[in-house]
């Protein structure tokens, strides 16, 4: 205890600051970093990216999955290949009509 208290009167007296202070060294300061580079945005720069029509994209898929529908549940036949071809372009072109009108509605 007594050990503590000599040591603290040491320590902090005038006559070793000077002292002391030359002993410690100063911590490094941490560099700050440069800041980031703001990033373009699409809409900023003017460049638009150009979208597929869903109705499209829609009756693409949807022909083939009516094609090979007709074909495999027509037992091989041409005529089923080409009324399932179709009926799966329409199917997909409606389907993606809904969704190029629901997407038009948000924005």
């Amino acid at each position: 205890m007594h050990a503590g208290i000599l040591i603290n009167i040491i320590l902090y007296s005038p006559t070793f600051q000077g002292k002391i202070s030359t002993l410690i060294k100063k911590m490094p300061e941490s560099h700050q970093r440069h800041k980031t580079k703001k990033h373009h945005h699409q809409a900023e720069t003017g460049a638009k990216k150009k979208r597929i029509n869903a109705a499209i994209f829609m009756s693409v898929m949807g022909g083939i999955f009516g094609l090979s529908f007709g074909y495999f549940t027509g037992d091989r036949s041409i005529l089923w290949s080409v009324v399932g071809t179709i009926a799966g372009v329409l199917a997909g072109y409606l389907f993606g009509h809904g969704i190029d009108k629901s997407t038009a509605q948000k924005k």
